[in-house]
């Protein structure tokens, strides 16, 4: 296990750790050829508030990502639709797919009417294979925005798509990176699944990790996740992640 600074804020729950920083000065401290897979939402460059201004800060870190990611990893991220040309920076990782994660209800407009879905797209460095066989669209059984003053908005990727990617790419015994956490739904999944020996999330934003903090705290959002989705996680613990290796 890989240790953090003493002056590093760190959340440390079972087999996630989040810690409060920057991913371009924290990724430094993990060793090469440490994950097994990246799996992340970063910020797009869609510009609906400062934090998201800009997507670049994620390609200046390609370089960082492929160091500590193993051979035969898995790069796998959440990403704009319209912004979709830009994924053609991406140099060194191989694209090999995109998954759908299909959104009860609408969230938002494009040019077509209503947005009912989210891109999700999957690179790999080298030759790699999946832990766990899904479908390419995936049902997003909720999507809690946070909203609040000092976050503006923003949304709490599904846990149960989340869930998923930690089975496909990872597995039970994978490391996993997510350096922009965010709220902290790919660790949260990785909590109610037991997925992933170790799932480190790094959010910069102070606001977004002390939300974090909390949720990994209760092991559920406060007031958002409804109680159906108690269920279908602890059938897909049984099930959907119990995944072969």
């Amino acid at each position: 296990m890989v240790k953090m600074k003493e002056n590093d804020s760190v959340v440390e729950k079972r087999n996630v750790r989040l810690v409060h920083g920057d991913s371009r000065k924290l990724l430094r401290g993990f060793p090469d050829c440490y994950f097994d897979a990246i799996i992340t939402d970063p910020p797009y460059g869609i510009g609906f508030e400062d934090y998201d201004s800009s997507a670049e800060v994620f390609f200046e870190l390609e370089e960082e990502f492929f160091r500590v990611l193993k051979k035969g990893g898995w790069f796998v991220f959440w990403w704009s639709t319209k912004k979709i040309p830009d994924i053609a920076k991406i140099k060194k990782f191989a694209y090999r797919w995109m998954l759908i994660a299909e959104i009860k209800g609408a969230t938002g407009k494009s040019i077509a009417g209503d947005r009912t879905y989210a891109s999700i797209f999957v690179f790999s460095k080298g030759d790699a294979k999946v832990k766990a066989r899904f479908a390419d669209m995936l049902p997003a059984v909720e999507l809690p925005q946070m909203n609040g003053r000092k976050i503006k908005q923003g949304d709490f990727k599904p846990t149960y798509v989340q869930g998923c990617l930690l089975s496909m790419f990872a597995g039970k015994n994978g490391k996993v990176l997510d350096p922009f956490a965010g709220f902290g739904s790919l660790l949260l999944s990785a909590l109610l699944t037991g997925t992933g020996k170790e799932v480190w999330g790094v959010e910069i934003d102070e606001a977004r990790f002390e939300v974090a903090k909390k949720i990994l705290e209760h092991e559920r959002i406060p007031g958002a996740i409804p109680d159906m989705l108690n269920g279908l996680m602890e059938k897909a613990t049984i099930g959907l992640f119990g995944g072969s290796e």
